[in-house]
């Protein structure tokens, strides 16, 4: 059996190259599934992959008005 990769905020924020509340709004909203590990949040490198692939996603185009 194999344990999947967390990520602390910092860790991902540094990867990433983004600031650290990027990474905490995220979570906040739903997109970034995170766990508590006492006051800390961890992200699991599945939910991380899946939301990078959120946002490379195209969104639809809304008509001009």
């Amino acid at each position: 059996m194999t344990l999947e990769r967390h990520y602390t905020t910092r860790e991902l924020a540094e990867m990433l190259r983004v600031n650290p509340e990027t990474i905490r709004r995220a979570a906040r909203r739903g997109e970034l599934q995170s766990l508590r590990v006492g006051l800390e949040r961890r992200y699991p490198e599945s939910a991380v992959m899946e939301w990078l692939g959120s946002l490379a996603s195209p969104s639809p185009v809304r008509p001009a008005a």
